[in-house]
């Protein structure tokens, strides 16, 4: 029984460490690939704004640039299904130019079929190319309303603070998806006002998208928030319009205040970095944790978090790349160690069969253990491709 679930723990572990690596994580993005910049120009709908679940988004032309010269590519799009993995909708062959350019002309709208995230791959098998060319989402036509101006002002066209009775002007700029105005109803809510709240005289719209009004302020408080609803639904809060307007003050606002504005105050956030003693035995260090938190350690400029086992990237990715590289030295580590175990529990067992029969299955296991870890790539993809069709198995 313990020979069995030792060899049980060893696998699980090596298989789902491995098969994440292999499946998920393991592809770079195009400019690492190449070694260069490689980019995508003009892959965006007409209006220039996020791409949304049914709306016609078509004719997308899109510019690669920065590819080998007069090769094949495939373009493929992938959207993330269960989990963390990834499934290929469509694929789109493309040529570049002697200049290593490649136009792509999407025929249809496979790369924004529903409302999930997407990533576009570029892949040359000739070369040996399979790279991560973008990331996107695709938004719901509702959660794709947004504001393209947003302002409360008073009097004099100042923000930032506000007296308690005084008049505020207020203004929204709401805008659909396909860069149209916005003209449904918009509930428009903040509670630092008379009559905020939640009511009929709180429902606005404009066959422009251009929605005005003023408020009274009610009451001091630290933050006069704004907060819009596309088609006047409480559930369906427009985020990108979400405005802090300031303060409410129940005696005078000063000018500096006035002319502050919403999220002016400026407040020097915790730097760990600077924790670090500034003195020569340490400067190394704190060099490298700069770096991280700055995002000068690698070409792409990512931002990280300097820890005790060095730099993470803030990225979703890159933080399980890390975590995954930990648990592949833990997976052979614990195998080894229990190799020891055996080999010690054998040198000591003076003859004792049971002492020297739980040294062998001990062995066993731990041998047994790092087999699976070391094919459990092919493991997963027969058992996760073959047998339960999980999407994003099977290669990549």
């Amino acid at each position: 029984m313990k020979k069995l679930l030792q060899i049980v723990i060893v696998f699980l572990l090596g298989f789902v460490v491995v098969g994440a690596k292999n499946q998920v994580f393991a592809i770079d993005s195009c400019t690492v690939a190449f070694n260069r910049p490689v980019a995508i120009n003009n892959f965006k709908p007409q209006y220039g704004l996020s791409f949304v679940v049914g709306i016609n988004a078509l004719p997308v032309n899109a510019i690669i640039t920065g590819l080998s010269a007069n090769q094949q590519y495939t373009v493929s799009c992938d959207d993330q299904g269960f989990g963390w993995f990834w499934s290929e909708q469509a694929s789109y062959q493309i040529n570049s130019d002697s200049s290593g350019n490649a136009s792509w002309s999407v025929p249809d709208q496979k790369c924004w079929y529903q409302e999930d995230k997407f990533r576009l791959r570029l892949k040359n098998t000739a070369v040996g190319i399979d790279c991560l060319l973008l990331e996107y989402e695709v938004l719901a036509e509702s959660d794709a309303v947004s504001c393209t101006l947003k302002k409360v002002t008073d009097a004099n066209g100042n923000s930032g603070c506000f007296e308690v009775e005084e008049v505020i002007n207020w203004e929204f700029h709401v805008v659909n998806g396909d860069g149209t105005a916005y003209t449904k109803d918009v509930m428009i809510r903040t509670d630092s006002v008379y009559g905020g709240g939640v009511g009929a005289d709180r429902i606005y719209s404009s066959p422009d998208g251009v929605l005005k009004g003023t408020d009274t302020v009610a009451g001091a408080t630290n933050n006069i928030i704004y907060t819009l609803y596309a088609e006047a639904d409480i559930g369906k809060p427009i985020e990108s319009c979400t405005l802090n307007a300031g303060k409410a003050k129940a005696d005078v606002c000063s000018e500096e205040e006035r002319q502050s504005g919403p999220n002016a105050v400026s407040i020097e956030a915790f730097s760990l970095c600077k924790q670090i003693p500034a003195d020569p035995e340490f400067e190394d260090q704190r060099n490298a944790c700069l770096a991280c938190t700055e995002g000068t350690l690698d070409e792409e400029g990512n931002k990280g978090v300097w820890t005790a086992i060095g730099c993470i990237k803030r990225d979703p990715e890159s933080i399980l790349k890390r975590f995954i590289s930990v648990g592949l030295g833990m997976s052979g580590g614990v195998a080894l160690l229990t190799f020891l175990a055996a080999g010690f529990i054998f040198s000591t067992s003076q003859g004792d069969p049971k002492a020297y029969g739980k040294a062998k299955e001990m062995m066993t296991a731990s041998i047994v253990g790092i087999l699976f870890v070391i094919f459990s790539v092919t493991i997963l993809q027969f058992i996760g491709f073959e047998i339960l069709k999980i999407p994003g198995f099977g290669g990549v």
